[in-house]
This record gives structure tokens, C-alpha cells and sequence, in this order.
């Protein structure tokens, strides 16, 4: 595994230090840079993360991602993968495939990045990735 994607509810955990499982996010990324894994998110969970941050927590929160994202992509740490149409036109077959599951469309879409950019696991609070097969962090 070389590399891994950020969900939204990992970095909300990250950056909201009183969050039940910010310390164990923390620890998960640390290791992922220690092991020189490359770290991958999506415009699309960029978005989700900004929104939920500003609703859920403070605008310190949210600014601090904002400017931690745009640091980490200028020095390359993180790759932000953008969604396209076809990403689009497949995860809409996701959704469709594991309906039950009730993915979120952004999930979806996280879950066509991983199999395209062969990601090896995904660091998300969110039960449903390993419902279907994902390997899921922490």
C-alpha cells in the first residue's frame, strides 16, 4: 500500500481537536508520512470537508484545512485528485451497485479515484467503505 485517500470524516476528526477520534486520526496520518505514503483527497471531499467544517465546528477549523490543503499541494505532500464526468458517470454505478449501502455520491466518486489510482486504503470513519470491500483506516 502506497498510497492512501482522506475521507471527509477523517480530516473533520484531524482538525477538530475534540472530536472522539482525532487522536487516533492523528496517528494514523503520521504514520502514512512517516512511510512515505503518498496522501490522496478529491475536490469532492475537499468541498464536503470545508462545508461540514464551517456548519459543524468554527471557522478556525475551517480555515486552518482551507490553508493546510493548499500548503500541502503546493509542496506536493498531498495530490488533490479532481472529479470529471466519467469519474461522475461511474460513481453513479456505484451508487447504483451497492444502494443498500446508501453511499454518498461523494464516497462514490471516492471509491472510482481508488480503484483508477490503485489506492490501497482509505482513512474514513465511515462503516460503509468496509461493507464493501474497502480497506479501511484506522
Amino acid at each position: 500500500m502506497d498510497k492512501v485517500f482522506v475521507d471527509t470524516s477523517a480530516w473533520i476528526a484531524y482538525f477538530s481537536k475534540d472530536d472522539t477520534y482525532h487522536m487516533a486520526v492523528s496517528q494514523v496520518l503520521k504514520a502514512v508520512v512517516a512511510e512515505r505514503k503518498v496522501i490522496c483527497t478529491s475536490n469532492y471531499v475537499f468541498d464536503e470537508t470545508v462545508t461540514r467544517l464551517l456548519y459543524d465546528t468554527s471557522w478556525k477549523h475551517t480555515s486552518a484545512f482551507i490553508a493546510f490543503i493548499a500548503q500541502s499541494i503546493m509542496i506536493k505532500s498531498i495530490v488533490k485528485l479532481w472529479i470529471d464526468n466519467h469519474v461522475e458517470e461511474e460513481a453513479l454505478s456505484v451508487v447504483e451497485k451497492y444502494h443498500e449501502h446508501k453511499l454518498s455520491f461523494t464516497d462514490a466518486t471516492s471509491v472510482v479515484l481508488m480503484k483508477r489510482f490503485k489506492i490501497g486504503a482509505i482513512l474514513s470513519l465511515d462503516s460503509d467503505f468496509a461493507k464493501i470491500g474497502l480497506r479501511v483506516l484506522p
